[in-house]
C-alpha cells in the first residue's frame, strides 16, 4: 500500500505505463472506498470502455459500445468535477 500512496503523491511524475496500468488493474482497487460512489462508477465507466477497447477481437457492436461508454463518461464529467478539474478535456464535446 505506501508503494501505491507514493504513485498517487506523486502524479505528475507517472509516466503512461503507470497509467495504464492504473486504469486497468489496480486503479478500482485502489479507489473502491476512497471515491464517493458516482464518481467510483464513473471511472470504472471509463476502465471498462478501454478495456472493451483494448481487446484482442473487437466487433463494430463492442466499437459501438465502446463509443457510448466514453460519450456517457464525458457527459457525467462536468457534473461529477469542479470547472478547476475539467481543464484537461479541452474542447471535447461528446458527440464530435
Amino acid at each position: 500500500m505506501k508503494q501505491i500512496n507514493t504513485v498517487l503523491s506523486h502524479h505528475d511524475f507517472i509516466i503512461g505505463a503507470e497509467y495504464r496500468s492504473f486504469l486497468l488493474y489496480w486503479g478500482a482497487i485502489v479507489l473502491r472506498g476512497i471515491l464517493d460512489e458516482d464518481r467510483y462508477l464513473h471511472f470504472l465507466l471509463l476502465c471498462s470502455a478501454i478495456t472493451l477497447f483494448l481487446g484482442l477481437s473487437i466487433t463494430e457492436d463492442d466499437v459501438r459500445l465502446g463509443e457510448e461508454m466514453i460519450y456517457i463518461y464525458l457527459r457525467m464529467y462536468p457534473h461529477l468535477y469542479s470547472k478547476r478539474r475539467r481543464h484537461f478535456l479541452g474542447g471535447m464535446q461528446p458527440g464530435h
